[in-house]
């Protein structure tokens, strides 16, 4: 008896963690579904095509077919003991990385998942917005004043990256592109409460309505992007 919840516990533990190895699998499908789009871009209208508003400044730099921002759940074991909260934000920041670089060869945060890497590092400075803001959520939620980012899921609708001011026609359109492969991601990390922190952006209803009709008993709600400058964390937390 003890063996068989034993082994019905591994199998649980086992399951869980293959999320990220189904994760990748998705990526890799998704990288490719990038390279084809870039080629057959001529054959739509240019004027149309949101991909023509990334040839301005420097996100000429960027790798299109290639940049990838990774994301999913930061720590699988915490993930599973937790209460299953998935932050959805809009892009990477990579405004650093395209600064000087050479054109169409910059990759996202270099194909990395860097918000499991920077907290499972412990190297950052909580004062950040976005880490102390994102822990709000998940304290306020959950009513509990020592919420880990170590139990959430984190992901970005355009894995492209972008700027520190986000264009938000390239992420409308990124999302048209790429919407059932974002809601595939969204199925396989299975979450119970989702955050959706984009502020109030139109492709953000269609996610949410994306969201609902997949699952209806997901708890969503809505908040501006943490990084955003107005506001103390109070006003911040009452969402959108």
């Amino acid at each position: 008896w003890q063996k068989n919840i034993w082994y019905r516990k591994r199998k649980c533990i086992t399951m869980e963690k293959s999320i990220t190895e189904q994760l990748e699998k998705l990526f890799k499908k998704w990288i490719e579904n990038q390279n084809e789009e870039v080629n057959n871009k001529n054959e739509n209208h240019e004027g149309n095509n949101y991909l023509e508003r990334y040839k301005g400044g420097n996100l000429r730099n960027l790798d299109l077919r290639n940049s990838f921002t990774r994301d999913g759940i930061v720590n699988e074991e915490a993930w599973i003991k937790g209460e299953k909260i998935l932050f959805i934000l809009k892009e990477a920041n990579i405004s650093e990385q395209l600064k000087d670089a050479s054109e169409g060869n910059v990759i996202a945060d270099n194909g990395k998942f860097w918000f499991r890497e920077t907290i499972k590092s412990n190297n950052y400075n909580w004062k950040k917005k976005i880490f102390r803001r994102l822990r709000k959520i998940g304290e306020s939620w959950t009513g509990n004043k020592d919420f880990s980012l170590e139990s959430v899921a984190y992901m970005n609708i355009n894995k492209r990256g972008g700027l520190s001011q986000a264009k938000e026609d390239v992420i409308d359109g990124y999302f048209e592109k790429y919407q059932s492969l974002i809601l595939e991601e969204i199925k396989i990390i299975n979450p119970s409460k989702i955050a959706i922190c984009c502020g109030d952006q139109g492709y953000v209803g269609k996610l949410d309505e994306l969201i609902k009709k997949w699952d209806k008993s997901i708890e969503i709600k809505h908040y501006n992007h943490p990084s955003k400058r107005w506001g103390t964390d109070e006003e911040y937390l009452k969402g959108i």
